[in-house]
């Protein structure tokens, strides 16, 4: 939504991805800049192109799950937000792979790289996992030290699941971390141990224009999770290693 001069950049490195059977959506959020008008020159560049126009604003994860659901028909969907890009032109075949090779798995993410809108480094997500992150442990430590939570930029997560969790329909302010923790209620994750993506830290984040409060919202909501997890006994090792 009204940054339509990142939309370029966005498409560019998104048509980089190496994997073929590739569908790729822009939804423009009823914006009151040049989207509109740069969308259709895009258009002209890439053919293949999905464009959906709000005529209203919606909330975000309204917006995220209105897309998804009337206009997406990937068996795995990343939303990339229209600041951040993919970088490793390996990653959605690595993903695919992934999700292939562990049924139970239902969201796969990797690291990135923070970096300012001339693209200088900044700091990076750095962390030590395996490939396949049981979802008892994962919802146990979220959050819980340095870079323990899922990546919205890298977070890949399978249509089955998103159905079977509701989506991303919420009361809270970060519905997509919501939607991760609902996701671990059910499934496992994966883990790719590479950089394959920048997030663009700049004086319009939405993180930074964020209610102060929201930190305490998100606390709320992954103890929320937690006890579900514990209430409908899932497995008995998240109440050995909950917070």
């Amino acid at each position: 939504r009204n940054r339509y001069e990142l939309l370029a950049r966005s498409l560019e490195y998104a048509h980089k991805q190496n994997y073929q059977n590739l569908e790729i959506i822009i939804s423009n959020n009823n914006s009151s800049d040049k989207t509109f008008e740069t969308l259709n020159e895009l258009k002209i560049q890439y053919p293949n192109l999905i464009i959906v126009n709000h005529k209203e604003t919606l909330p975000l994860g309204e917006h995220w799950d209105t897309v998804i659901n009337k206009y997406s028909t990937g068996e795995y969907i990343l939303l990339i937000p229209d600041d951040d890009v993919l970088t490793d032109e390996n990653y959605i075949h690595d993903v695919v792979n992934l999700f292939q090779k562990y049924n139970s798995i239902g969201i796969v993410f990797a690291k990135y790289t923070a970096v300012d809108s001339k693209d200088i480094e900044l700091f990076k997500y750095e962390t030590i996992w395996n490939e396949f992150l049981e979802k008892e442990y994962l919802l146990s430590i979220y959050n819980n030290g340095k870079n323990r939570f899922i990546p919205h930029l890298t977070a890949f997560f399978s249509r089955d699941v998103y159905n079977k969790v509701g989506g991303f329909k919420c009361d809270y302010m970060s519905p997509d971390m919501y939607l991760w923790l609902k996701i671990l209620l059910f499934a496992d994750a994966g883990f790719i141990n590479k950089d394959v993506a920048n997030y663009m830290i700049h004086d319009n984040n939405l993180s930074k224009t964020r209610d102060p409060l929201i930190p305490y919202t998100d606390i709320k909501m992954i103890e929320e999770v937690r006890n579900l997890a514990i209430s409908n006994s899932l497995n008995t090792r998240i109440i050995n290693k909950s917070l």
